[in-house]
């Protein structure tokens, strides 16, 4: 990394990462780093995959309510990246 930051992002959880990306794509022409003191981005969201299989597992934030409150830029994003969703049967309103 060389030369001026125009915009320093701190913190590579949801928010963050969100915050970069959309710096970025507002100011291309900027230079936007994203600071995380850990070896992975995510935050609290930690996707993997169960031992010797293909399938893919949520151990993190699991669970939000499309188009709600809170979680409204989260279901736009959902949408905008076109990711799979299934509704909780453990759920209740």
């Amino acid at each position: 990394m060389h030369g001026i930051i125009d915009y320093a992002v701190i913190g590579g959880g949801v928010a963050g990462t969100y915050c970069a990306w959309r710096l970025k794509e507002k100011y291309p022409e900027k230079q936007i780093v994203l600071f995380e003191y850990g070896n992975r981005i995510g935050g609290r969201l930690l996707t993997t995959s169960l031992p010797d299989t293909k399938i893919k597992i949520e151990l993190g934030g699991v669970r939000y309510i499309d188009g709600e409150g809170a979680h409204l830029h989260f279901s736009y994003l959902v949408k905008r990246f076109k990711l799979r969703t299934r509704v909780s049967d453990g759920i209740q309103r």
